[in-house]
């Protein structure tokens, strides 16, 4: 059973007013029907996100967490978004993607594309069960972090080079730069290692301005960093 958004609806109001009477009066539903959503949130999530006591519903420590993203997802709602992607495989997980849709009209769709476009593996399952980790007390916005943090050294370390040339701001963990044929061709004999995204090796023209695209992933070091900037 996959959770509803309907029922996390249920469950943001519920941990607001800490009580089914409250979070029914909101919902313009009977309390009985708001415990029912929560019991089936539950379920769905394998977790117990309330402790239930004479003074109320009070979150546990799973309610707490899943009240964070249960908001950001109301305010993505709100704003207008149907569906967000998160790329964990480049961010920490082995070939795991997660698709969030908000509008339940359109979950159905997206299960389609997946099968068409053969993304749907045996025992997948196993795959996806990376994400509850990634998500627990916001791993992958420490992983994302990291890397953001090693962009940032390699993008300070380039800056002070008079051969090196960005073509874009560098805003997140991937910086692309311009640096002429011959600086390509002494990094990478020295044992650099990146794609070059337009040109080529090939001419004999040393001061050609060819493009890289450098990307940090979170495991980068600052050491590794400094490692790739001696090169130059």
């Amino acid at each position: 059973m996959d959770p509803h958004w309907d029922d996390m609806r249920v469950f943001l109001f519920v941990a607001r007013e800490e009580s089914l009477s409250g979070a029914g009066k909101r919902l313009n539903m009977d309390p009985a029907t708001v415990g029912r959503r929560i019991a089936r949130l539950e379920a769905a999530m394998s977790t117990t996100l309330f402790a239930k006591s004479p003074q109320g519903y009070t979150l546990t420590g799973a309610g707490e967490r899943l009240l964070r993203h249960g908001e950001e997802a109301e305010l993505a709602m709100r704003a207008g978004v149907d569906a967000l992607t998160l790329g964990a495989t480049k961010n920490g997980c082995i070939a795991a993607e997660a698709i969030i849709v908000f509008d339940p009209a359109r979950a159905s769709e997206i299960e389609r594309r997946r099968m068409r476009a053969g993304h749907l593996l045996s025992k997948h399952r196993f795959l996806a069960a990376q994400i509850l980790a990634w998500l627990e007390d916001g791993l992958w916005l420490d992983l994302a972090a990291r890397a953001n943090t090693a962009a940032r050294r390699l993008s300070d370390g380039l800056t002070q080079r008079n051969d090196v040339r960005f073509c874009f701001e560098p805003e997140a963990n991937m910086l692309f730069v311009d640096m002429p044929r011959a600086v390509h061709r002494r990094l990478l004999a020295r044992g650099a290692a990146y794609h070059l995204w337009s040109g080529g090796l090939e001419g004999d023209a040393d001061d050609e301005m060819l493009t890289a695209r450098l990307v940090c992933d979170w495991s980068k070091t600052e050491a590794e960093i400094d490692t790739f900037l001696a090169l130059f």
